[in-house]
């Protein structure tokens, strides 16, 4: 209180717990949020009782939690890299009574020690469960399934990848969920063509599909969402070979998405399928075809044009498409992203898309060909506003070309890895674009000097794998530089501990992949774990396993990720010495569910080999 006996404005703000609630809300970043809690106990309790999603880390850490973060609604178990129990996830489904989301497992760790019964505790406590992702459960079956289709009757997303005990029964388990609108399976089930066309039939009020399943057929389950499922709007679909011609019975949908590595069979006439798709669904705001060998034709791209005038993201592999095609991309007036991987340009249809004016924020020519400066500084220059940019292993500009990248000046992630781009042109890049966030210069053989890369001041994330100008003084600049940067991949490069030293001036720094680095011995990366307190992820290579560096950086509460070893590579030295006719002394790791690890050689000889020496997977490094 005041001499005079009035409260204080800073009394009533620690007296009103509703106004330190009220700005604690207006912090947007986890950063701020966190300092808010060091103020006080009653700032500390705001940014508690603020938070809504609780994302485990460390099973050690579990107890606590639960007394802070009883009222969560959401709970993320797919960042712990950890084996959890069945008896930790019943401790979960008794401690957290509001759940509305939920998400067990992780893309790259099987959690083995997880059975039906876990996830049946949260089927049987947390009955208003609206979001459900399950992934890598190899134990959790038909049994989960149905008593989630009993127990949470709100269900509205489901998603499921790598459930591999999951069957047929699962999927007549998921017919039951009555409120189901988002429906994601991918990787390995037990699925049957029959089962999946079930789907369709009975879960009519599906808005959003997501089907990711190798070689099992989806022919009939298409059918069946194409003529009962009228309110879908995006649909995914990810797999070997499929007849689409159902689909065309669809007129919902807003998005599409058909992505697959395998040849197409020519005979399903694709260019008529998918012109039929398009002239159903005239308000198409996606459309993205991604098949091996890139089959449309100009005049199946055209019928798409013409059939869907609000397309908003157009995504094609496009080798086969010439200038035809691309004149008439320029009528799409709602354009906004457009992805021409594999174009062989003709030196027209890329000028006409950049002096258009279509204002495009994303535009990709990942992997294309015959590229000319010239069309590249139209493209860039017609095109100013360029938020995501990838000319990844783009063929044919020059530093010229690039150096017209300096237009776009809020651009945010650029992709030049494998192309010809060097220091000059990345200098004018630099000073151009002065907010760019990720950087990706994968194997650029042009750059010579890592002062350059320091010019992106703004950097969050950057990719230098590959590269031979790497080296420890000018990880430093760039460390120095960069005071933003969280994400950092030093991969294949000639690092070493007294270069990742520099980077724990990193306070942000989140995530390093520092595998096949054959120089690092592991105490550059402990020392950043312990300078930067926000650091939790880290990539090595897989001889440090069970090591004391793995053992401090877990300790340090890190998620580490173990590749291949890079002391089982060929040496640097040795690498054309190879001539595919005998074999080397090479040995596999397992990783840490006991599969065989791939093999990565950088010797390019192998690719005449073809792995015929080594009964393992082979990735050639050129």
């Amino acid at each position: 209180m005041a001499g005079g006996g009035e409260e204080t404005s800073m009394d009533k703000v620690m007296r009103d717990g509703g106004v330190v609630a009220l700005i604690v809300e207006k912090l947007r970043s986890a950063h701020d949020r966190y300092a808010a809690a060091l103020v006080c106990r009653l700032w500390h309790d705001a940014v508690v009782w603020q938070a809504t999603t609780l994302t485990l880390r460390s099973r050690d850490s579990l107890p606590h939690l639960v007394r802070t973060f009883k009222h969560i609604v959401a709970l993320d178990l797919s960042c712990c890299d950890e084996q959890l129990t069945n008896s930790e996830l019943e401790f979960c489904a008794f401690s957290f009574a509001h759940l509305r989301s939920l998400s067990v497992g992780q893309a790259d760790l099987n959690q083995d020690s997880i059975s039906d019964e876990g996830i049946l505790a949260f089927a049987e406590r947390c009955g208003h469960l609206e979001q459900i992702k399950l992934a890598n459960l190899p134990k959790v079956g038909d049994a989960a399934m149905q008593g989630l289709s009993k127990g949470c009757p709100l269900l509205r997303c489901l998603n499921l990848h790598n459930c591999i005990a999951m069957a047929d029964d699962s999927l007549e388990a998921i017919c039951e969920f009555s409120n189901l609108e988002e429906l994601q399976l991918k990787g390995e089930f037990k699925f049957t063509a029959g089962g999946l066309e079930k789907i369709g039939t009975h879960c009519t009020g599906l808005v959003k599909v997501c089907f990711d399943l190798g070689a099992t057929k989806i022919d009939t389950a298409l059918r069946s969402l194409a003529e009962s499922c009228p309110k879908l709007q995006d649909l995914s679909l990810k797999f070997k070979h499929a007849n689409l011609r159902e689909l065309a019975k669809c007129r919902s949908l807003r998005s599409f998405s058909v992505e697959s590595d395998q040849a197409w069979d020519r005979e399903l006439n694709l260019d008529e399928s998918v012109v039929a798709i398009a002239k159903a669904n005239k308000n198409l705001k996606e459309f993205s075809f991604l098949i091996k060998g890139g089959l449309l034709s100009d005049g199946a791209v055209t019928g798409i044009i013409l059939a869907c005038p609000l397309l908003e993201t157009l995504q094609l592999e496009a080798c086969n498409l010439t200038d035809t095609a691309l004149m008439c991309i320029v009528s799409c007036k709602s354009l906004q992203h457009l992805v021409l991987d594999g174009l062989r340009s003709g030196g027209h249809g890329l000028t006409e898309i950049g002096q258009c004016g279509l204002g495009l924020t994303t535009f990709a020519l990942k992997n294309a060909r015959r590229v000319k400066d010239v069309e590249l500084q139209t493209l860039m220059d017609g095109n100013r506003g360029l938020e995501t940019l990838d000319l990844q292993s783009c063929q044919g500009p020059s530093g010229i070309g690039f150096s017209a990248i300096a237009l776009c000046s809020n651009l945010q992630y650029l992709d030049l890895s494998s192309t010809d781009v060097d220091d000059l042109s990345l200098l004018a890049i630099a000073s151009g674009v002065p907010n760019l966030k990720q950087l990706n210069l994968v194997k650029c053989k042009r750059i010579n000097s890592m002062e350059t890369i320091a010019r992106f001041t703004s950097l969050e994330v950057l990719n230098v794998d590959q590269c031979s100008f790497v080296e420890n003084q000018g990880l430093g600049r760039v460390a120095a530089s960069c005071p933003r940067l969280n994400n950092l991949s030093l991969a294949f490069t000639r690092v070493n501990d007294e270069g990742l030293q520099k980077l724990t001036v990193c306070s942000m720094l989140r995530t390093l992949r520092v595998s096949y680095c054959r120089f690092v011995l592991g105490e550059g990366v402990v020392a950043i774990a312990k300078a930067c307190g926000g650091f939790n992820h880290v990539v090595l290579s897989y001889r440090f396993r069970d090591t004391p560096t793995h053992k401090a950086l877990k300790e340090q509460s890190c998620r580490v990720s173990l590749e291949m070893d890079d002391m089982a590579l060929v040496p640097f030295g040795d690498k054309d010495s190879f001539d595919g006719s005998g074999t080397i002394p090479i040995q596999s790791s397992l990783d840490s569910a006991g599969h065989a690890l791939p093999l990565t050689i950088s010797c390019p000889a192998l690719r005449k080999a073809q792995d015929r020496t080594l009964n393992i997977p082979v990735v050639v490094v050129e």
